[in-house]
């Protein structure tokens, strides 16, 4: 952010959500998403707006007064009074912003009576950025790697905060994953029907609307819209700050001069399939009731990931495992590869881009096995105990 800071930008996101500016704190950024605000509150506020306006085009720019009004200027919407008063403060300065939350494309708002479908959220939000030049940033990832990705983070939903129900052990109230395949082909058949809902056909993966929504929503309601590319040699920061963006020199210079990788998110399947291990080995009672009530369930999922990776060296493929129809997984093949043709035509019609795309869509579904889950009757076949688990796992499949 520092260096950000010298270039004239502002950063306000995932891992920099208490940034603040001039001691104003970023998080009231969070109104301009709130329905309520947005569709009722700043709708009374602009009509004041435009009357005084119309009364009197001289009137000076609108600005929040602390202590009330200005000349003739209506007090900001209460709801978004701080953003607003942020947002013209950095207007003044001449500092640019830069907004990046996954909450963006959070499929509630697409929905019948959602903060997307009524165009007024999109004229009230032009307002409030009145002689902004803004631009739509997304970034596309291959269709079938998006999925599991939004697979991987609905699973760690049920585990982050150590009182979710799959932390807990069955006779608690806990439970096992959602199955990534079945989860998968729901997603795909609630995207084939989609535009009965959302009035536009758009791909959906539990709470999260993919790139094609995205893009056709803000387009719609005149934005313009620059699509990075995961899959580019080129880093995705790389991309935003060094071709994307043009007046950023000292933060390009740094992400070109670094030598290290930036730190990925990577959310391993085997995690979840040590969770559901451990769940079943407690309904089975290999696990016995006594130790449950002694054990925390998430560390005995890690004793079982240590004992697994650390001193067998397998990994979840390794497991004895049950996998979808070949014909079902390469459908979804064909589905992500008629996305890429569509949504980046000239991507797609790269010499390899396709060849690449096959090999990665391979190492995923058939050598990291990642759509399949753990045949739990065969594990379990004669475990007796937790330590039996533990000398059933040393064996191939």
């Amino acid at each position: 952010n520092r260096r950000l800071q010298h270039d004239k930008y502002l950063f306000w996101g995932i891992g920099f959500l208490r940034s603040d500016y001039k001691r104003r704190t970023l998080r009231s950024f969070y109104s301009m998403w709130n329905k309520t605000c947005m569709h009722d509150e700043y709708a009374d506020y602009l009509r004041e707006k435009r009357r005084i306006r119309r009364e009197n085009p001289d009137a000076p720019p609108f600005q929040f007064n602390a202590k009330g009004r200005k000349g003739p200027n209506p007090y900001y919407p209460p709801c978004a009074k701080f953003a607003m008063k942020i947002v013209a403060a950095m207007k003044e300065d001449n500092v640019s912003l830069i907004l990046s939350n996954e909450m963006f494309s959070m499929t509630e708002y697409f929905e019948p009576g959602g903060l997307y479908r009524n165009p007024i959220f999109f004229e009230h939000f032009k307002d409030i950025w009145e002689g902004w030049d803004i631009t739509v940033v997304v970034t596309y990832r291959r269709l079938a790697e998006w999925m599991l990705s939004s697979m991987k983070q609905f699973n760690m939903e049920d585990i982050r905060y150590g009182q979710e129900p799959c932390t807990k052990w069955p006779l608690d109230g806990g439970k096992m994953h959602n199955e990534t395949w079945p989860k998968i082909k729901e997603w795909l058949a609630a995207s084939a029907v989609s535009s009965e809902t959302y009035n536009q056909q758009m791909t959906l993966a539990h709470t999260w609307v993919y790139l094609d929504g995205i893009i056709q929503t803000w387009k719609n309601a005149g934005f313009r819209v620059h699509v990075m590319n995961m899959h580019s040699k080129r880093q995705i920061t790389k991309q935003l700050m060094c071709d994307f963006i043009p007046d950023a020199p000292e933060s390009c210079a740094f992400l070109e001069n670094r030598t290290e990788e930036p730190p990925r998110n990577v959310r391993n399947m085997a995690w979840f399939a040590y969770n559901d291990i451990v769940h079943t080995a407690a309904k089975r009672h290999v696990i016995p009731r006594p130790m449950q009530l002694a054990r925390f369930k998430p560390k005995m999922t890690v004793k079982l990931a240590q004992y697994h990776e650390g001193v067998l060296n397998q990994t979840f493929a390794d497991f004895p495992l049950l996998c979808p129809d070949e014909t079902e997984v390469q459908q979804l093949l064909d589905a992500s590869l008629a996305f890429e043709r569509k949504w980046m035509p000239e991507w797609s019609a790269t010499p390899g881009v396709e060849e690449a795309h096959r090999a990665s869509f391979d190492k995923i579904a058939h050598k990291k096995r990642e759509f399949c889950k753990v045949d739990m009757d065969r594990l379990f076949r004669g475990v007796k105990s937790w330590r039996g688990l533990f000398e059933r796992l040393n064996q191939t499949w």
